[in-house]
Formats: C-alpha cells, sequence, structure tokens
C-alpha cells in the first residue's frame, strides 16, 4: 500500500485536471445508467395502448417534498410521453436516446483526453526525475550495472507505472462509479432480486485479491527480463564492430534468442494468469443472471408481480454490471505489472550518490599551489565512505598509503604494470570517488568540502577511450564551454591538429560524426578530445593513456597537440609508452596500489628498480 501511494503522490500536481476527471466520469457514469433506465418508457409507450398510459401517469404535484416522489417523476415522464400518442411518444423517446448517448459520449470523451493528459505528464515528470538523478549518482554506480539496465528502467518501467497510476485510479474511478451506478438502478428496479445480484461482488473482489498477488510476482520477473534483453541489445550494438571482427555474429544470435525465449515465457505466465481474471468474473456474473432469472420466474408471476418492463431493466442492469466488474478484474493485471516496474524505479531514485557535496560546500574557481595525497587509502564497494571498522571487515583496496604532492605547474607522470591503480588514483583528483581512509587536499582543502562541480571545472581529462557525442564536431569541441563561438571553437581546433582534417569534411565543423565518433578515425576522434580540453582552457591536466591506441603518424599529431595544450598548466600523464613521459618533471612509479618509486627518468634508471625493468622491457635491452 505505501508503495502505491508513493506512485499516487504523483498525481497532486495535476489535481485539478485529476478532479475533473472524476466529474466527467461521474456524469458518464450516471447517463450510462440513463441509457438503459430508458427502457421502461420505452417498451411501456412501445406495447401499451395510449389511453392505458395516460391513465396510469399521475401529473407530478410540484407543491410538494422537492418535486414529489420518484414515483410521480415517473409518471409525469409517461404522461408527456403519451400525451400526443404513439409515435409521438416514439419520436420523443428516440431524441432522448440521442441526447443521452451524446452527452455520454461526450464525457467519455473528455475525461479519455483528460487522462491522457495526466498520464503522459506522469511519465515525463517520472522520467526526468530518473534521468536528474542518474546525473548525479557516482561512477560506481554505472560501473556496477549494465547501460541497458539502466535504460530499460527509463523507459519500460516508467510505462509500466505509468498505466498502474492511471488504470489504478482513474480507471478504478470510472469502474467503481459505473458498478454504483448500475447497482443502484438494479436496488430501484427490484430491491428483493437485487439482493441476489449483489453475490457476485464479494466473489469479484476476492478473486481479483487473490489473482493479483500472483501477477505483482509475475510482473517483477517480467520486468527484468525485459531489462536482460534491453542489455543484450544495447551491449552487442555498442560493440558490433568486435562482434564481426571475431565472426560472432551466430552467437549473438544464439544468446539473444535464450535471453528472448526467457522473456517469452515470463510473459506468457503473466498473460496466463491475467487471461483468467476476466472470464472468470464474467462467467460468475452470468451464473447470478441465471440465479435471478431462476428465482424471479415466481417473483414476477405472483401477488406482488413485477411489471415487464421493470424487470427488464433490472436485468439489463444487473448484466451491464458485469462489464465494469470484470473491467476491474482486467485493470489489477496492469496495476500489478506497475507496481512491479516502480520498485525497481524507486530503487533507482533511492539509490544514494556515493559522492555528495556537503552543505555549505565551498566553490573554488583558481588552482594555486598543489594537489597533495595524504596517507590515502581507496576501495571500490558501494559506499566507499565507510569505513572498515564499521563494516567488521577490511574491504580489499586497490589504492594504499598514497602520500603524493603534485605542485602547480608540474608535470607528473604515473608508470607502471596494467593493474597498478594508476587510472584509479587520477579519478580520485576529479572526486569521481571518495577515499575511504585519508585524504586529498586541493590548495589545502579537502576535495570533500569542496563543490564538486567547481572543483571539475578546473580539470580537463583526455583519455585513452575517447568519449565523443552524436552531435556536430562544433557541439563536441564546445561541450565544456557552451557560450563559445565559432573562432574560439577554430583556435582549439587548430592547437589540437585537427582544423584541417574537420575544414575537408562535406560540412565542415557542422557535420555529425556519429554515435562515439563513429565517422571518425581513432586519431581524429582523440584531436577533436584534446580540442575541447583547449576550449575549456583549465589549469590541470589529466592525460590517461591518451595516445596508446594510435599510430605513428597519429601519435606525433596527438602529442603535438598535447605539448600546446600542456604549456604552463599542472599535467598528470599516465602513459604506457615511457618514450613519451621523459620529459616529466617526475616520474611516479606503482605497483599494486602503492607508489614504489618516485624521481626523474635518468634517476629512476640508475636506481635499477622497477620502472629500470619496465624500460628494458619496453626497448628490448
Amino acid at each position: 500500500m505505501r508503495l502505491y501511494l508513493r506512485l499516487l503522490s504523483y498525481l497532486a500536481p495535476y489535481k485539478k485536471q485529476f478532479t475533473l476527471s472524476i466529474i466527467c466520469m461521474m456524469f458518464l457514469a450516471l447517463f450510462s445508467g440513463a441509457s438503459l433506465g430508458v427502457i421502461a418508457p420505452f417498451m411501456k409507450v412501445l406495447f401499451s395502448q395510449p389511453e392505458q398510459v395516460s391513465q396510469q401517469a399521475v401529473k407530478m404535484d410540484l407543491s410538494s417534498d422537492f418535486g414529489g416522489s420518484l414515483e410521480q417523476i415517473k409518471n409525469w415522464f409517461l404522461w408527456w410521453l403519451s400525451s400526443g400518442g404513439r409515435i409521438s411518444g416514439i419520436a420523443k423517446l428516440c431524441w432522448i436516446i440521442l441526447a443521452v448517448f451524446f452527452v455520454k459520449n461526450l464525457f467519455n470523451y473528455l475525461q479519455r483526453l483528460l487522462t491522457v493528459h495526466i498520464e503522459q505528464h506522469i511519465t515525463m515528470d517520472i522520467r526526468n526525475q530518473m534521468y536528474g538523478h542518474l546525473q548525479q549518482l557516482s561512477l560506481g554506480y554505472f560501473q556496477r550495472n549494465k547501460v541497458g539496465q539502466v535504460v530499460s528502467r527509463l523507459t519500460n518501467d516508467v510505462n509500466m507505472v505509468r498505466g498502474a497510476i492511471t488504470e489504478g485510479s482513474l480507471s478504478i474511478v470510472r469502474q467503481s462509479l459505473q458498478v454504483l451506478v448500475y447497482l443502484a438502478i438494479v436496488v430501484i428496479a427490484a430491491w428483493k432480486l437485487s439482493l441476489i445480484a449483489m453475490l457476485v461482488l464479494p466473489g469479484c473482489l476476492l478473486l481479483i485479491t487473490l489473482i493479483g498477488r500472483r501477477l505483482r510476482k509475475r510482473g517483477r520477473q517480467l520486468q527484468e527480463r525485459i531489462a536482460d534483453l534491453t542489455a543484450v541489445v544495447t551491449e552487442t550494438i555498442a560493440g558490433i564492430r568486435l562482434v564481426k571482427t571475431f565472426a560472432a555474429e551466430e552467437y549473438e544470435k544464439q544468446k539473444f534468442i535464450k535471453y528472448n525465449r526467457d522473456y517469452y515465457r515470463t510473459i506468457f505466465r503473466f498473460e496466463t494468469m491475467s487471461a483468467l481474471s476476466s472470464p472468470l468474473t464474467e462467467y460468475l456474473g452470468a451464473a447470478v443472471g441465471v440465479l435471478i432469472i431462476w428465482v424471479a420466474k415466481d417473483y414476477i408471476a405472483g401477488a406482488q408481480a413485477l411489471s415487464p418492463e421493470r424487470f427488464f431493466v433490472f436485468l439489463a442492469a444487473a448484466f451491464s454490471m458485469i462489464q465494469p466488474l470484470n473491467g476491474l478484474a482486467s485493470v489489477n493485471s496492469t496495476v500489478q505489472q506497475g507496481l512491479a516496474a516502480s520498485e525497481r524505479i524507486f530503487s533507482l531514485l533511492d539509490q544514494a550518490p556515493e559522492v555528495i557535496d556537503r552543505p555549505g560546500a565551498a566553490v573554488v574557481d583558481e588552482f594555486r599551489q598543489s594537489i597533495k595525497f595524504e596517507q590515502m587509502d581507496f576501495a571500490y564497494s558501494p559506499n566507499p565512505a565507510i569505513v572498515p571498522e564499521t563494516t567488521g571487515h577490511a574491504p580489499e583496496l586497490v589504492l594504499r598509503g598514497i602520500d603524493l604532492e603534485i605542485k602547480r605547474g608540474e608535470m607528473l607522470a604515473l608508470v607502471g604494470p596494467s593493474g597498478a591503480g594508476k587510472s584509479t588514483l587520477v579519478d580520485l583528483i576529479p572526486r569521481f570517488y571518495d577515499p575511504i581512509r585519508g585524504a586529498i587536499y586541493l590548495d589545502g582543502k579537502d576535495l570533500r568540502e569542496l563543490d564538486s562541480k567547481s572543483l571539475r571545472q578546473l580539470m580537463g581529462i583526455v583519455g585513452q577511450e575517447t568519449i565523443l557525442f552524436h552531435d556536430t564536431i562544433f557541439n563536441n569541441i564546445a561541450y565544456g564551454k557552451r557560450e563559445a563561438t565559432q573562432q574560439q571553437v577554430e583556435e582549439a581546433a587548430r592547437a589540437a591538429n585537427a582544423h584541417q582534417f574537420v575544414s575537408q569534411m562535406p560540412e565542415g565543423y557542422r557535420t555529425v560524426i556519429g554515435e562515439r565518433g563513429v565517422r571518425l578515425s581513432g586519431g581524429e576522434r582523440q584531436r577533436i578530445s584534446i580540442a575541447r580540453a583547449i576550449l575549456k582552457n583549465p589549469p590541470i591536466l589529466i592525460f590517461d593513456e591518451a595516445t596508446s591506441a594510435l599510430d605513428a603518424q597519429s601519435e606525433v599529431l596527438v602529442q603535438q597537440a598535447i605539448d600546446r595544450l600542456m604549456s604552463n598548466r599542472t599535467a598528470i600523464v599516465i602513459a604506457h609508452r615511457l618514450s613519451t613521459i621523459q620529459r616529466a618533471d617526475r616520474i611516479a612509479v606503482m605497483d599494486q596500489g602503492r607508489i614504489v618509486e618516485m624521481g626523474k627518468h635518468q634517476e629512476l634508471l640508475e636506481g635499477r628498480g622497477l620502472y629500470w625493468k619496465l624500460y628494458n622491457i619496453q626497448f628490448n635491452k
């Protein structure tokens, strides 16, 4: 119930539209009942002689008790219909029927428009909230979850939740109002027989409850299968070059078939259970209807005979009540599936960012002195801020006892074997993660006391895997400086050795480069990335294996661009090729999460330690 109430809270901004929709539903239910109510006078006028109707009709006394009783209203209506003869009465009834059905369907149309307005706005609100929350989550969350599963929550799950909110509130209200109107007609027409009709209500409610419990479980499994299927498609399309390189199309096809079959089995089980509710409810209603006819056979002909027209109104209302009851049973599957999806959505929204700014975090706008690590330990965990003493066991440390100071204007190189912790160390500088012990300081201030957005504005990062968007070259270069002019973008591209190849493209800087820049070569993508960093003009630069995946010619062009970019800036460079970092002011050698050596290139060679070994292996000495 708490989960459902949380879902309904999204209706709050649209309470006016929701109220109007309920009002439309009330009128829809009333005119649905009125469409049945015309059966009795129609039969009366059609099959009785006009003089018989006139004799039965009594003109209503408007002076007594708010216009008289229901019986007086009915008699006045019959008198009015029969006053002009049978043909005139039938004509009047035809116009009344057309008017009733016109108004009924008008309100049906209006409530449907309001429902669509509400459900689409709620869908938009939930997606906006989820996407905004995703932007606040730390990198650790995305490393632990597949992209396809996250996308599935943002698309498939939200669609299911939309159905739960609208079907679970507006549709239930609409069906319930119709049940009440038909029930009122049943009671007015023949209250004794209505007691039999009411037998269907508890049975339907019990049936809906029992099936609903099973549907929630099946719905949760269904959303997981959809997420798995989306993840497989996303991964395969993202890695399509690798798939074709290794001729693995058949393997990927069979993997997709397996996940698709799992999805089919899950949705078939869900629909099998869902499909039971509607026919069972309808059959239960039909059984009650048969029971009514059997009981009424003596009642109609008894001393207190029930007129044929009243009996037909009663029977029509009793059977009409089955349809909204059937609708309540059917909508239950949508609601339960939506509630299962909402559990996954709220688990994402309730996911707390691992890196958060403290209240009153200081905004930093310049870098003056140094970046300093003091006895810093780091481990990847769901919450790296939790220290070992509170968890009862020590997390697996990726970095251990890091003491390091990077001074302003210095070029520091990080080298070491794979898995030594180089990339992890530089990821801590823009505060993508927080250490579990010790601290990192910028100009003497703990990074955890600084505003993370302003901190990252001081940094430019160029990695081995260049991230570009399916957008124009201009927008990719200007990504970190939205207000940049055409001249500024071109100057940055020239400094990055990119202007020449960009100018030769069909649409120049307005050329769309495809997802992740697939229309560009590796060297071209890297130079666009460097141009982006040059345009941002940050005081601190981080290069993570920026040239390791390039050919010799591209590496020369990229290295020239990097040299221009590093001029008069603080630079932290991770390099696999030791030839590219020999002119660094200092080289920190890392191994198994520790800094094991520190010095200049020649000093480290003379020390004949790990750096010396790596150098000899690379240059075959």
